[in-house]
C-alpha cells in the first residue's frame, strides 16, 4: 500500500501497473473545492503501444 499526502508523476508511475492501487481524496471542507483528476490514457494504434 501506498501512502501519500500528495499525487505525483512520480508515485503515478511507481503505481502505474499495480491493478490494485488505490487514491482516496479527503477534502478540507473549510475551503471551496474543486475537482482535480489524474489518469493515465494507453492507445494502441496498429498493435503498437
Amino acid at each position: 500500500m501506498v501512502r501519500s499526502d500528495a499525487v505525483t508523476r512520480a508515485l503515478l508511475n511507481e503505481v502505474k501497473d499495480d491493478p490494485g492501487a488505490a487514491f482516496v481524496h479527503r477534502a478540507d471542507t473549510s475551503k471551496p473545492q474543486s475537482a482535480v483528476v489524474f489518469g493515465r490514457v494507453r492507445s494502441s494504434i496498429n498493435g503498437r503501444n
